[in-house]
């Protein structure tokens, strides 16, 4: 017999990429470690083995050397086991939280902003337990893995003659699948760790659709607080509308009452000149008449005293009508200097509405130009919203063209998985012909060789999508900062109607 390398079917065992390395911004495999010196302990081992089998040595010494390795067996296949049930789990969690990605997107395509959120932070956290505690399983497997290796691999070497070859094939199928599966926990460890950094970045993409529904709310407010004070000032325009006019029905009304007061005023003077005139008049001509009597008639001393002492007391009744009508005219003239007064007091009332209505106007058009500024920068906010929102929804349909090609690349590894099951019933063809080995290691090789550069071109196009996602990034950090200087212009208009009703 020749002798026989497994590095080969180890390396290929062991270098399987995984369904969980999709997630990888790049598909490194992990450095060469205590796996490595292992696969070369078990291909020593077995060359050893097979020159033995050549010499012929006794074969008491190959089922001592057979029952020594028994209790190794056990402990690798419960490991195994393991290994398996984590395993699925971890299929599991990938499966649902692609389907909770797609079904996050959907949902911030019909802005149910709030649903999409709530899902994203319940699917983090579950990632972020079960990647804690694989990885600590991991570890900790990792560990008793290197122990039982370190202790089961020495004693390959010393089986001789006479072992059974399904039980040297048991052995060294155990070995390299410990190998594998080891090599395997630290792809999964590393996978996990991606599965942590994959919902921290969920939870900042949650976060950032949190605070995007808070900008949008606030906008609504502020949207509504400027529509409330433009109500309210047009009702306090309203308000001094009718005050003015109310005003200006007064000072007429009191205008005419002093056109008429000054009138009767006037008529009433006039009468008490023209009465005064008459009397004056008649007192002229009583005096005249008194000295024609004189004159005339000295005939009898009696009737001139008795005509004299009449006429005085015509005289006297006149003087009494004359101070009674001055004293009117005085009332009338006090009554009326009164009227001019208060008119006067009206007057300056009246001046005093004039500028106030006046600086009111003045206000009013300051403010309608205020709300005519605001409401064009409420239609400029609204168009800048309006960019980014569709900047958001393209950046939205970019990611989910990568979530849809990175299922494609799931389904790829799967396909490459299956090629894997082949590979291992073909090693399982190794124990019925163990000559024809050193052909189907070729072509094993072979087949790694053809995955290893499918891997290649998959991660190459890997780190073309983890770019285009660095991009799209940018993209959402120059949105954020848009966003901020909106919350900033938002903050001063606010501010402008906050003074404006402090003033009012």
């Amino acid at each position: 017999m020749k002798s026989m390398d497994f590095a080969g079917l180890a390396g290929t065992l062991t270098d399987q990429t995984t369904p969980f390395e999709s997630w990888k911004p790049s598909g490194i495999v992990p450095k060469r470690s205590f796996l490595g010196h292992a696969v070369d302990a078990v291909t020593n081992g077995c060359n050893r083995l097979l020159q033995q089998l050549d010499h012929y040595l006794p074969a008491t010494k190959a089922l001592e050397t057979a029952f020594s390795i028994t209790p190794v067996i056990g402990p690798v296949s419960r490991m195994l086991l393991q290994e398996n049930q984590q395993a699925s789990e971890l299929s599991a969690l990938e499966h649902s939280n692609y389907e909770i990605v797609c079904e996050a997107g959907s949902l911030i395509k019909n802005r149910e902003y709030a649903k999409a959120i709530h899902d994203v932070r319940n699917q983090a956290s579950r990632i972020n337990t079960l990647a804690s505690a694989h990885e600590s399983n991991a570890l900790s497997d990792t560990s008793y893995s290197s122990s039982i290796l370190s202790t089961g691999i020495p004693l390959l070497g010393t089986l001789t003659i006479g072992a059974p070859l399904s039980l040297l094939a048991s052995a060294v199928s155990y070995a390299v699948n410990c190998i594998s599966d080891d090599r395997t926990k630290a792809s999964e460890a590393s996978a996990a760790k991606q599965e942590r950094q994959m919902s921290l970045r969920l939870a900042e993409q949650a976060q950032k659709w949190e605070e995007e529904e808070q900008l949008r709310i606030e906008r609504e407010s502020t949207n509504r607080r400027t529509t409330a004070v433009r109500q309210n000032l047009e009702k306090t325009i309203r308000q001094l509308e009718y005050k003015l006019e109310t005003a200006q029905l007064g000072c007429k009304g009191l205008v005419e009452e002093y056109t008429r007061l000054k009138k009767s005023n006037t008529e009433r003077s006039m009468q008490t000149d023209r009465k005064q005139f008459r009397l004056n008049q008649k007192l002229e001509k009583a005096t005249k008449d008194l000295q024609l009597a004189k004159i005339q008639s000295y005939e009898s001393q009696e009737e001139l005293t008795q005509a004299l002492e009449s006429r005085k007391r015509y005289q006297d009744i006149q003087e009494g009508r004359i101070i009674r009508l001055s004293k009117t005219k005085a009332e009338l003239v006090r009554t009326l200097t009164t009227k001019e007064a208060t008119l006067t007091e009206l007057s300056a009332q009246f001046e005093g509405l004039q500028c106030r209505c006046r600086s009111f106007i003045g206000q009013l058009q300051f403010l309608e130009n205020e709300l005519k500024l605001q409401e064009s920068e409420r239609l400029r906010l609204q168009e800048a919203n309006r960019v980014m929102e569709q900047k958001l929804e393209s950046s939205q349909n970019n990611v989910s063209v990568i979530l849809e090609n990175l299922r494609q690349r799931n389904q790829q590894i799967e396909s490459l998985e299956q090629d894997i099951e082949s590979i291992a019933l073909e090693k399982e063809s190794l124990e019925q012909d163990i000559e024809n080995i050193t052909l189907e290691k070729e072509s094993l090789e072979n087949t790694f060789e053809e995955n290893s550069a499918k891997l290649a071109e998959q991660r190459n196009s890997q780190s073309a999508q983890t770019e285009e996602i660095e991009h799209l990034s940018t993209l959402l950090k120059e949105a954020e900062n848009q966003i901020i200087s909106l919350k900033q212009q938002l903050q001063a208009a606010d501010d402008l109607l906050f003074e404006f009703q402090l003033t009012e």
